[in-house]
């Protein structure tokens, strides 16, 4: 064929639809133009910050937030940022008096800092940590009242120290423990009405949050749903689907097991999906799934998923546009077809078989017939549970 001796793949060409053409912007799933796309199309790219999630948050004033975003963006106006300038001049650290001046020094390694570092630690009842991101982490198992509280004293502290510094220099007021304390105190207290998360049911979070201003929250409470996997009807074949991304976007894959009316595994499909992001992972795993009953003559399916959003897409007939044309070519091949969610307690076997597929070349597929030895799949005589 021409193609073929011009070095085309035939077999990577889109599938021929039978519908109208259609304008289609490439930019958004559903295919339709929306300002903000085409914004974020025209507007200037910088490199991602690692902290950028934690700095802007509801619980945070935002004049708080944009005060972090400053220390930590290398905004400030310390002596060696005037010093690049071309500006000669003695620098000396206001807190210590033994080293030069820079923004690192005032907020994390200064001998005064690391003083109010290790009493904001001790008031929490947390290890010590010794950058922004390690030190954030540090509350990830708390409640999620403390953690956003432990949020609000970060920065607090961060916006504290820098603003005991500009007084230093500029009024000559002499910093001090006890001022930087109250102060931080303060605006974790003043902070109160946007901490809306909820606490343990523990005697060390009411008194925790009672002492630094915030006051009682409402307790998370737990409860346990009981979850099962159903085998189809006679004739019916289940396709349980799932996908998976190392990062959202990040390196992505899809998994699927077929089992039929008697839970017997018909096959296993790992396949490697390339950069992309989790819902396009789950609607890749549905289409795959859906592609192998068309070729293997199944006319009866039970699609399911523990992604709610690609199980809505699918039911509404709402399929992203880059996906559309592999849809609308196998969706009338079969004489009942139905989808539904499930949860990821009776889905685990797909979702194992995804994050294999993750780590795989794009394009690349590990399917076998039958089950697998080493892969665990959902017992029907099995109740499985679900904290919510």
């Amino acid at each position: 064929m021409i193609l073929q001796k011009i070095g085309i793949d035939t077999n990577s060409l889109p599938i021929p639809s039978e519908e109208f053409d259609t304008r289609v912007w490439s930019l958004t799933t559903s295919g339709s133009f929306t300002v903000a796309s085409s914004l974020d199309l025209i507007r200037d790219h910088f490199p991602k910050v690692p902290w950028s999630k934690w700095v802007w948050k509801a619980c945070i004033h935002p004049r708080l937030s944009y005060q972090v975003w400053k220390i930590l963006n290398g905004s400030c106006a310390t002596d060696d940022i005037i010093k690049k300038c071309g500006v000669q001049l003695a620098s000396r650290c206001v807190f210590c008096e033994c080293q030069e001046e820079e923004i690192d020094h005032i907020i994390w390694t200064c001998r005064f800092s690391m003083e109010i570092w290790d009493w904001i630690h001790n008031l929490f009842h947390l290890q010590r940590g010794q950058d922004f991101i390690e030190i954030l982490k540090k509350a990830s198992s708390q409640s999620e009242a403390v953690s956003q509280a432990w949020s609000v004293a970060i920065m607090s502290v961060m916006v504290e120290l820098w603003y005991a510094r500009n007084r230093a220099v500029y009024d000559g007021t002499k910093p001090t423990y006890a001022k930087i304390k109250a102060r931080v105190l303060n605006c974790i207290s003043s902070s109160s009405c946007r901490i809306k998360g909820m606490m343990f049911n523990s005697t060390n979070d009411l008194v925790l949050l009672t002492n630094i201003g915030i006051g009682a929250r409402p307790v998370k409470s737990f409860s346990i749903k009981y979850c099962r996997w159903f085998p189809p009807p006679t004739h019916v074949t289940k396709i349980c689907c799932d996908g998976a991304a190392r990062g959202n976007p990040g390196q992505a894959g899809a998994g699927i097991i077929i089992r039929d009316h008697n839970s017997s595994t018909l096959a296993t499909i790992a396949m490697g999906l390339g950069n992309c992001s989790n819902f396009t992972a789950e609607v890749a795993a549905i289409l795959l799934g859906i592609e192998w009953a068309v070729e293997n003559h199944k006319v009866n399916i039970w699609v399911v998923s523990d992604s709610m959003a690609a199980i809505k897409a699918f039911k509404d007939n709402k399929i992203p546009w880059f996906a559309r044309n592999r849809w609308n070519s196998v969706k009338n091949l079969f004489q009942q077809m139905k989808f539904s969610h499930s949860f990821r307690e009776v889905n685990f076997a797909a979702d194992a078989l995804a994050k294999q597929g993750s780590f795989l070349p794009s394009g690349q597929i590990i399917s076998s017939n039958g089950r697998l030895e080493t892969l665990a799949i959902e017992n029907p005589d099995q109740t499985y549970y679900r904290l919510i």
